[in-house]
């Protein structure tokens, strides 16, 4: 067998294998039986900077990385890149920066050294700031994408964590440096754009719900008259159970919902078309986006084995044979293609489940659980098995606090039930208590 020595390598290149050597030989304990880690640009809209983000929440803790970042060179020009205090405040042992006329890439080792300072787990940290100019007479709009092409030896997307190296999961961004025109965008809400999914570790079964935003991107609003969506998911791992009108468009023509509402379920997405209503249209703000659908999956339990992480995607589609665009009360443009920004879903296992607000572990939220838990605070009632999903608030006590807040949500339209919310999954949030058992699967 002969081996091909490389022409050149980068000191970056040489560097990180030393400190992977290193850091096998001196294996860490105790880390996440997963490992996603996000790479993140925000969207920036009248404005001639950007930012960096890392989420390794769903990870481990992170000793180094690389990447590049490219844009249009015919609309921007790089007049910097700064570190941010957090990188800045481990001194790394390595980092190298360098600026082409396309985009930027980033190199660093923050200590080589086995049990060295690393990046803890966080959902977003802050890396880099990019500081752009306008190039005279562009339209001073491009995207921001992560790459792997700049520089004479190209420098690859990497996150080095626990001795390994890992390709990370990546959302590009927008910049305009002017302030947008006329137009909307079409995503899903969510904590550090992804979607966590638990699942039961013994049957491979979860379920999420996810609320499709419409979002302006102009800055006086628009009246609209109706809409398209379509989304796409992989069928080897979700399943759509339904996609139901929420929010203002379940309250027009006096609370009977729009006029016309077309779903179709499909094994690979859904769509939906609907028109509001002969008297009434709906304004979207750039201020005040707009969550009209309330879309339910499920996770194929055949899908999983115990402990296994799965990192798929919510995809809008053109080939679901619907549009995705807006239609408006206008005869300038009446009808407005979204810009489409798609979300990352990390499929994660959990030992066990909750339904928070079960307290009688019925596997229904309901009038019943409110009893139970005065039952048991004021009248020697039956003990509560589990805890966490009792903790109706999410305030880490059982308290009375907790049945007016499962009443209120269930009689006085209060507010929504924390998360997991009203779907079996785990309690994100630290606190003493815990769950022997529960009504989920």
């Amino acid at each position: 067998m002969v081996l091909n020595k490389p022409e050149s390598i980068s000191p970056f290149s040489l560097l990180l294998f030393v400190f992977l050597s290193l850091v096998l030989l001196f294996p860490s304990k105790g880390f996440c039986t997963c490992d996603f880690y996000i790479l993140k640009i925000p969207n920036y809209f009248d404005a001639t900077f950007s930012s960096v983000y890392l989420d390794n929440s769903i990870g481990n803790a992170v000793g180094g990385w690389s990447f590049g970042v490219c844009h249009t060179p015919a609309e921007f020009d790089i007049v910097s890149v700064t570190p941010s205090a957090t990188v800045d405040s481990f001194d790394p042992y390595f980092q190298e920066i360098a600026l082409y006329s396309q985009g930027w890439t980033a190199s660093v080792i923050i200590d080589p050294t086995p049990d060295g300072n690393v990046l803890s787990p966080g959902m977003s940290h802050h890396l880099y700031s990019t500081q752009y100019e306008l190039v005279p007479g562009a339209d001073g709009i491009a995207d921001l994408t992560f790459c792997d092409t700049l520089g004479a030896s190209p420098v690859d997307i990497s996150i080095e964590s626990a001795g390994q190296s890992h390709t990370p999961l990546t959302t590009d961004g927008i910049l305009s440096i002017h302030k947008p025109g006329w137009g909307l965008s079409y995503w899903i809400p969510s904590p550090a754009n992804r979607t966590v999914v638990h699942y039961s570790s013994s049957t491979g079964e979860g379920a999420f719900a996810v609320t499709p935003g419409n979002h302006g991107s102009f800055w006086d609003g628009g009246p609209t008259t109706g809409f398209s969506m379509a989304l796409q998911h992989d069928p080897q791992y979700l399943t759509i159970e339904s996609v139901v009108a929420g929010g203002a468009l379940s309250e027009l023509n006096g609370g009977a919902g729009p006029e016309f509402f077309s779903v179709q379920l499909l094994t690979n997405g859904w769509t939906v078309e609907t028109y509001y209503s002969s008297t009434e249209n709906l304004t979207i703000w750039n201020i005040d986006p707009f969550y009209p659908l309330l879309a339910t999956y499920s996770t194929v339990s055949s899908a999983f084995s115990a402990q296994e992480c799965v990192a798929t995607s919510l995809d809008w589609s053109s080939g679901l044979g619907i549009a995705n665009e807006t239609m408006y009360d206008s005869a300038f443009d009446p009808v407005i293609s979204a810009t489409l920004f798609d979300e990352i879903v990390l499929i994660v296992p959990a030992d066990l489940l909750l339904l928070r607000g079960d307290c009688n572990l019925d596997g229904a939220i309901n009038l019943a659980d409110g009893i139970f838990i005065l039952n048991y605070l004021f009248l020697s009632g039956a003990e509560i098995d589990c805890a966490d999903g009792c903790d109706n608030n999410d305030d880490g006590e059982n308290n009375l606090a907790d049945a007016v807040y499962i009443l209120n949500y269930l009689f006085a339209n209060g507010a929504a039930i924390p998360p997991p919310g009203n779907f079996c999954g785990i309690d994100t949030t630290d606190d003493a208590l815990d769950c022997s058992e529960s009504a989920c699967p």
